[in-house]
This record gives C-alpha cells, structure tokens and sequence, in this order.
C-alpha cells in the first residue's frame, strides 16, 4: 500500500483524525428542560449550582425522602445520559431510608462545558460535588462512564467517606474501547487499529487535554478498597463483559494476595496506615494449619485423618532405637500376620484393601519423617516458619 507524501494526503490526514477525535469528544448530547425534572414538591427536591476546577457550573439535585436519612446515595450518569436517567429508581432509592444526590457532568445535559473527557475531568467535577455538599456516608452509583468515573475518583482521592460502589458495566481503558468500536465499524485487523490510536490519542491531547491512555481503571485499581459491585452483560455492544471481568478479576487478585485476618477477625490490608503489624507478627496469629502450609499439608492431613496414627512418646525409648521395643515389633508382627492370612476377599474387599495399603505407607513415611526432626521441635505446637510467608 503506497501512501502519497504531499500536502493534500497530509490535510486530508489531519482532518480524518480531528473528525474522530470530535465524535468521541463531543458525543450526543442529552436535551431536556427543567420542566422534565417534575414539581420540586413530589420527591422533595432541591436543585443547586456547584461549580467545579475549572469554574464551570454543575447542575445538582438533591431528593430527600425521610428527614432521618443518614446514607447519601450518589447516581452518576451514562456517556450520552443525565440526571434524568435515575427518575425512575427515586421512589425506590428513597424508601430504603437513603437520600437521592444526582447530577450533569461538566459537558453533559444542563451543565456547562463543551467535551467529555469518559473520567479525566468528571471526576473532579464528583469531588466538587461531595466536598461542597459535605456528603457523608456515601454509597456511588456509576452506569457505563459513570463507574468509570467511580473508579477514577477513588483512585485519586481514596474517600474514606465512600461505604460502597454499584459499577455497571465499566470499562477497563478507553483505547479498549475505541479500539473495539473501531472494529465493529470497519473490520480492520487489531493491530492498524493500534497504530491508528496512537494518532488520535495525540489528536486528542491537544483538542481535549488527556490522551487515551490516561482514561486507565486497572493502573490503579489498588487504590479502590472500598467494596464494589461490579454489574456487566453479554449482550453489551458497547463494552463487552470482558473490560468489566477484567477490573473485577484485577482487583479480586490484588485484594487476595494483601489483605489478611487478625486475632480479633478483623481484615487489614498490607501496607496500609490501619496496619501496624511487622509480618513476623502475622505469622504468629492463630489459623488452621491447612491454611498456613499450603495444599500438600491439606492432602497430608486428609491422609493422617483417615488413618490413625499411635502417638509415640520419644522420652521412653532413650538409649535405643524403636525398633527394638516389643510392643512395636509385636504390632508389626500382627498387621504382617493380617497380611499373609489367606482370606477370601470380594472385589470391592480387595479394592479397599490396596486402598488401606496405600494409606498404610503413606502413614509410615510420616512417621520415619517425624522421627527424624528434632525432638523439641517434634513436641512444639507452632508449625514450622516457611521462607515463602516472609516474602
């Protein structure tokens, strides 16, 4: 494919991308007047003006149900939506005892502004509205961009006064994302569409003042410690379930490998100011043993269960060996008797049998093993200190 270096390919270029680059910026804008909102007097509403960062005004209504409400719940629209798009759930939200804040993104509905920037912006603009308003108890309601902006928000602020997250169908990066749009469109292989990006990522720095890969929910995923509910549907065209399965699979992973219990069951997190353990403490709290030594330890122990084992006294047999105690060779004696005793056996019998024999091995193999540690730390009841805890 021959590509022309001359001045008209160049313009004809650079007016392809800043088209695309206009569609994704400056999508379809939801249109309504104050009238839609209904008589402040049905839901008891209030409408306010907040203005953000960028001294832009943000339009705000506030319902409240019962006078005693104490939980804020906080909607965040759609790309394309408004306040609007959560009229339908206020009855419902207020009757659980919660008061309703839902408001118009900077460039979206009522507020002022002229780009959507899918969280590089509307997240400040979520700041400026919990910070004026001195929201508490606060439970976020994103859909689509809206949970982008919820992630977006706690990772840079990490509010303290957010309890939970409600995140429908999120998407994990919007290069993903304009990437997957693009397919759908023209049917170009993966990687043009990648390097096409790169163009309209620049494209879009200059015209809106982030790139796309700025727009990133999993680079810091491990700053949301709040619990979230992640919400995704196969049927989404617009963001396939496998952007939210990836946040949630990201951050379930992260969440596994640095929180850990206490003595008193309470759950901390590696690292953080609540955690004032050294992890040679942490190895000292009181938990199953299958749950500090791994899964072999828990086949092991299955073994042992099923199998008793005579607990030998070590301090009996000082100055000889084991095997010369009569009563254990007299026990060994009798189990080889069982042995070579000429019994008809079914096959089910003789299933069983191999089966026992099996468990009878491994049982000796424990044993000699035990023998041969230490007598002290054969009778300590703290299990042995792996290297692999301490990384």
């Amino acid at each position: 494919m021959s590509i022309r270096k001359n001045n008209n390919y160049i313009i004809l270029k650079y007016e392809g991308l800043v088209e695309i680059c206009k569609q994704i910026l400056r999508p379809v804008r939801a249109q309504y007047s104050q009238f839609d909102l209904g008589p402040n007097n049905i839901f008891n509403r209030v409408d306010r003006d907040i203005v953000n960062h960028k001294n832009q005004i943000i339009k705000v209504s506030i319902y409240q149900g019962s006078q005693n409400a104490t939980n804020c719940m906080i909607y965040l629209h759609s790309l394309n939506g408004s306040r609007l798009e959560i009229y339908k759930h206020i009855q419902d939200i207020l009757r659980e005892n919660y008061y309703l804040v839902t408001f118009d993104f900077s460039g979206s509905g009522r507020s002022q502004g002229e780009l959507v920037t899918y969280g590089h912006n509307e997240m400040h603009d979520l700041h400026a509205v919990i910070t004026q308003l001195s929201l508490k108890n606060i439970i976020i309601w994103g859909r689509s961009m809206g949970s982008v902006v919820a992630l977006l928000y706690m990772q840079q602020y990490q509010n303290q006064n957010v309890l939970a997250m409600i995140l429908d169908s999120p998407f994990s990066s919007l290069q993903d994302i304009v990437i997957h749009m693009a397919q759908k469109r023209t049917r170009l292989p993966n990687f043009i569409l990648k390097s096409l990006t790169s163009y309209v990522s620049e494209t879009m720095t200059q015209m809106g003042g982030f790139a796309l890969e700025d727009i990133n929910c999993v680079t810091h995923i491990e700053n949301v410690l709040c619990p979230s509910f992640f919400i995704t549907s196969k049927l989404d065209t617009v963001v396939p379930c496998e952007q939210t399965e990836k946040l949630y699979s990201t951050l379930l992973i992260f969440l596994i490998q640095n929180i850990f219990r206490t003595e008193n069951n309470s759950l901390y997190l590696r690292g953080s100011q609540q955690c004032q353990r050294s992890q040679t403490d942490q190895l000292n709290i009181k938990v199953p043993l299958c749950d500090r030594i791994g899964v072999g330890a828990q086949i092991k122990q299955k073994i042992m269960q099923q199998v008793p084992i005579k607990q030998i006294d070590l301090n009996i047999h000082r100055g000889r060996s084991i095997r010369e105690d009569p009563n254990i060779i007299k026990e060994r004696s009798t189990t080889l008797d069982q042995k070579n005793s000429k019994v008809s056996l079914s096959p089910k019998n003789r299933i069983q049998r191999r089966y026992n024999d099996m468990l009878q091995t491994q049982r000796s193999l424990y044993i000699d093993r035990s023998l041969s540690i230490n007598k002290d730390e054969y009778h300590s009841n703290k299990p042995k200190q792996l290297n692999y805890f301490l990384k």
